[in-house]
């Protein structure tokens, strides 16, 4: 298994020092094998198709082939410009991609993946559900399923983003899922320095250090979380599906463009990670809660999904607002809304709180194995504050 230990800046791949962040540390960095992306016989065909076509522009070739017109003649030209432009074109745009252009990163923060001068991807631990590998590949599914791969490639490298051309992928797999591992470590750390801020002051206006107060602009309502946790936000379309006037779904939510939250930005869908199988989710909606602990306890769908009940709280009151929540199990490999497949055992702390024609659904999520990280999720939701006079401050 490589050895994620820094590697000293004088040995660093220059395509990959370009694209680094102030601080930033690399791991290990690695190419694709020679040959890797380039298939032998479409270049075969390529130059094939192009020596054809000016051997048949200078009337070379029409002893063994009849070609219409004669040489250097317009209907010569046009069929024969064919021929060559068009492998021409592809012969550029794989050699252009050809495995020698690539470079591969783990680092301190990310997997980076560079084609010459160009970042092609950028991937932090709390993105990926898991590791896995197939003949030389080693690559990753992504736990959101609303992130696209923004790969300007070979479909090779769509299908499968990764790390391509590799001796052994599957001990790649291990050094990656170690990294991760790290991560979600370090997540259990910054969760307990939370915890330890926001509950050792009693009172605070303005978060204290290391904390994060998200605003909700057009309701005034906020949550404080964790500064070194990534916050992204979207403005989702959440109404009834309907198709000629019946109503296929009560709920049906269309996700909107996801981007980095700042002061200012109208959402409605807020997203928190950590790392992997560590975050929070908190929905918006402009209606009244409707839904009650009852119905979402008997959730026929918990039962068949083997969503064990671990505790239940009728009668919650946060910041200004009223309502319930539970805690569930949920065992590795369970689909959780708007995080994915969980790589391990999880505790999941759902939450509904309303006043007036407003509620908000909480969805946290935290590794059994992570005390901690379980606690920040509540400290989360124990922040949450409303509207009015009431739910100012704390």
């Amino acid at each position: 298994m490589p050895d994620l230990s820094e590697t000293p800046e004088a040995n660093l791949d220059p395509r990959i020092v370009r694209h680094l962040q102030p601080g930033e540390k690399v791991m290990w960095q690695g190419a694709p094998r020679p040959g890797t992306f380039l298939s032998p016989i479409a270049l075969a065909l390529c130059v094939f198709f192009i020596v054809y076509g000016l051997l048949a522009l200078f009337g070379l070739a029409d002893r063994y082939v009849i070609v219409p017109g004669d040489p250097f003649t317009l209907q010569r030209i046009g069929p024969a410009l064919l021929l060559v432009a068009g492998p021409g074109w592809l012969l550029h745009w794989m050699w252009t991609e050809r495995g020698a252009n690539w470079a591969y990163a783990i680092t301190d923060r990310r997997l980076l993946s560079v084609r010459g001068n160009t970042l092609v991807r950028s991937v932090e631990p709390k993105e990926i559900r898991s590791f896995e590998y197939r003949q030389d590949v080693a690559y990753w599914r992504y736990l959101n399923p609303r992130v696209r791969n923004r790969t300007i490639g070979r479909e090779r490298e769509k299908r499968y983003p990764g790390f391509h051309g590799l001796e052994d992928s599957e001990d790649m797999v291990d050094t990656l899922n170690a990294w991760a591992e790290d991560f979600t470590a370090r997540a259990g750390e910054d969760a307990a320095a939370f915890v330890e801020r926001t509950r050792s002051v009693a009172e605070y206006d303005d978060p204290p250090e290391g904390v994060q107060r998200i605003r909700h602009e057009d309701t005034g309502l906020t949550i404080d979380v964790p500064d070194g946790w990534s916050t992204t936000v979207s403005l989702d379309r959440i109404g009834p599906l309907r198709i000629f006037g019946i109503t296929l779904l009560e709920r049906f939510i269309q996700s909107g463009k996801e981007r980095a939250y700042a002061n200012g930005i109208r959402w409605n869908s807020l997203t928190v990670r950590g790392a992997p199988d560590a975050g929070l989710n908190l929905t918006v909606l402009d209606e009244p809660l409707q839904k009650t602990l009852e119905q979402v306890r008997d959730d026929p769908w918990a039962k068949r999904f083997d969503l064990k009940l671990m505790q239940s709280t009728p009668g919650l009151e946060i910041g200004g607002l009223r309502g319930f929540s539970l805690v569930r199990r949920m065992p590795a490999g369970a689909n959780l809304a708007n995080f994915g497949k969980v790589a391990a055992p999880v505790a999941t702390r759902h939450a509904w709180l309303g006043r007036g024609g407003m509620h908000v659904e909480i969805i946290g999520m935290a590794r059994l194995d992570q005390p901690d990280v379980q606690d920040a999720i509540d400290a989360m939701i124990d922040s949450i504050r409303g509207l009015g006079d009431d739910a100012a401050g704390r």
